[in-house]
């Protein structure tokens, strides 16, 4: 009679204690998600991606970095950043949209060490039609902690409609001029 209820009681106190942080970024990124949708201007999403989303999931910086029309990556929103087309980092994400995450590397060598050093946490590599368009930096948490592979696969998806989104940004601009 009481191990229902108290079994109850322990599956909600673990739940909250270890999963509220996965769960409260889950319907930020939904949250997110849903805006991106339904909005075709840089100046709305430039700001969501690297202030506001920073801020609520407690990150210290953010940075989205577009490819120039000379293949080149430059800053479009938040911390400085530019680095040229042939970089060790562009040529470990070719092909792919797996994120970079510092905290999931076995040694910090190479790109990661890259990574780290210019103080960022995760590169998610930004691809629309199976170009890479960009790159959208997440630094370190402010409590240290690292990303988890949950949260990390949350922030793929997060990824991809910001390449959709900026892929649509880009058409509907070209059509408006």
């Amino acid at each position: 009679i009481f191990a229902s209820p108290l079994r109850v009681m322990l599956f909600r106190l673990v739940q909250r204690l270890f999963y509220r942080r996965w769960i409260g970024m889950q319907q930020l990124l939904r949250e997110v998600g849903e805006r991106l949708s339904t909005t075709l201007q840089f100046e709305t999403i430039a700001p969501l991606l690297t202030q506001e989303l920073p801020t609520r999931l407690r990150i210290t910086q953010a940075a989205l970095l577009l490819r120039q029309d000379e293949g080149s990556f430059a800053t479009a929103a938040g911390s400085a950043a530019r680095f040229p087309g042939d970089t060790p980092l562009v040529a470990q994400v070719q092909g792919s949209d797996v994120p970079l995450v510092v905290g999931q590397a076995r040694y910090l060598t190479g790109v990661f060490a890259e990574l780290s050093s210019a103080g960022w946490e995760v590169a998610l590599p930004l691809r629309s039609g199976g170009q890479l368009v960009g790159f959208y930096f997440l630094g370190p948490r402010q409590s240290g902690d690292l990303y988890t592979p949950q949260e990390v696969e949350s922030l793929r998806t997060l990824g991809r409609q910001v390449a959709a989104t900026l892929e649509n940004t880009r058409l509907y601009s070209q059509v408006e001029h």
